[in-house]
């Protein structure tokens, strides 16, 4: 049943694409504030910055960037996708005829 609910959830919307770019618009905020905070901490105290944080930060933003590139590709896929299905713009709901009014 989990796999009829994510079929159902990846084929009929692009709303998991628009999450994958919010999520890495997320991550690389996440990495850039890490990174002024780690800046913060490297200029206006006497504790010393862990080896470790500029990896942190490379990964983060860069993961980021690159979640949001899935994203817009993704989002265009979908689109796509959307306009080959040929469903109309609207649906006729009466015809009416010439002089039959």
């Amino acid at each position: 049943m989990v796999h009829f609910a994510l079929d159902a959830i990846t084929s009929f919307s692009v709303a998991p694409l628009r999450f994958v770019v919010w999520l890495g618009f997320l991550s690389a905020g996440t990495g850039i504030a890490y990174s002024l905070y780690v800046l913060y901490i490297k200029i206006f105290t006497l504790k010393t910055v862990a080896g470790w944080s500029s990896l942190m930060i490379a990964i983060l933003v860069m993961s980021g960037v690159q979640l949001i590139t899935l994203g817009v590709l993704g989002e265009y896929i979908g689109r796509m996708s959307e306009e080959l299905k040929r469903r109309p713009l609207y649906i006729i709901d009466k015809i009416y005829e010439f002089g039959s009014l």
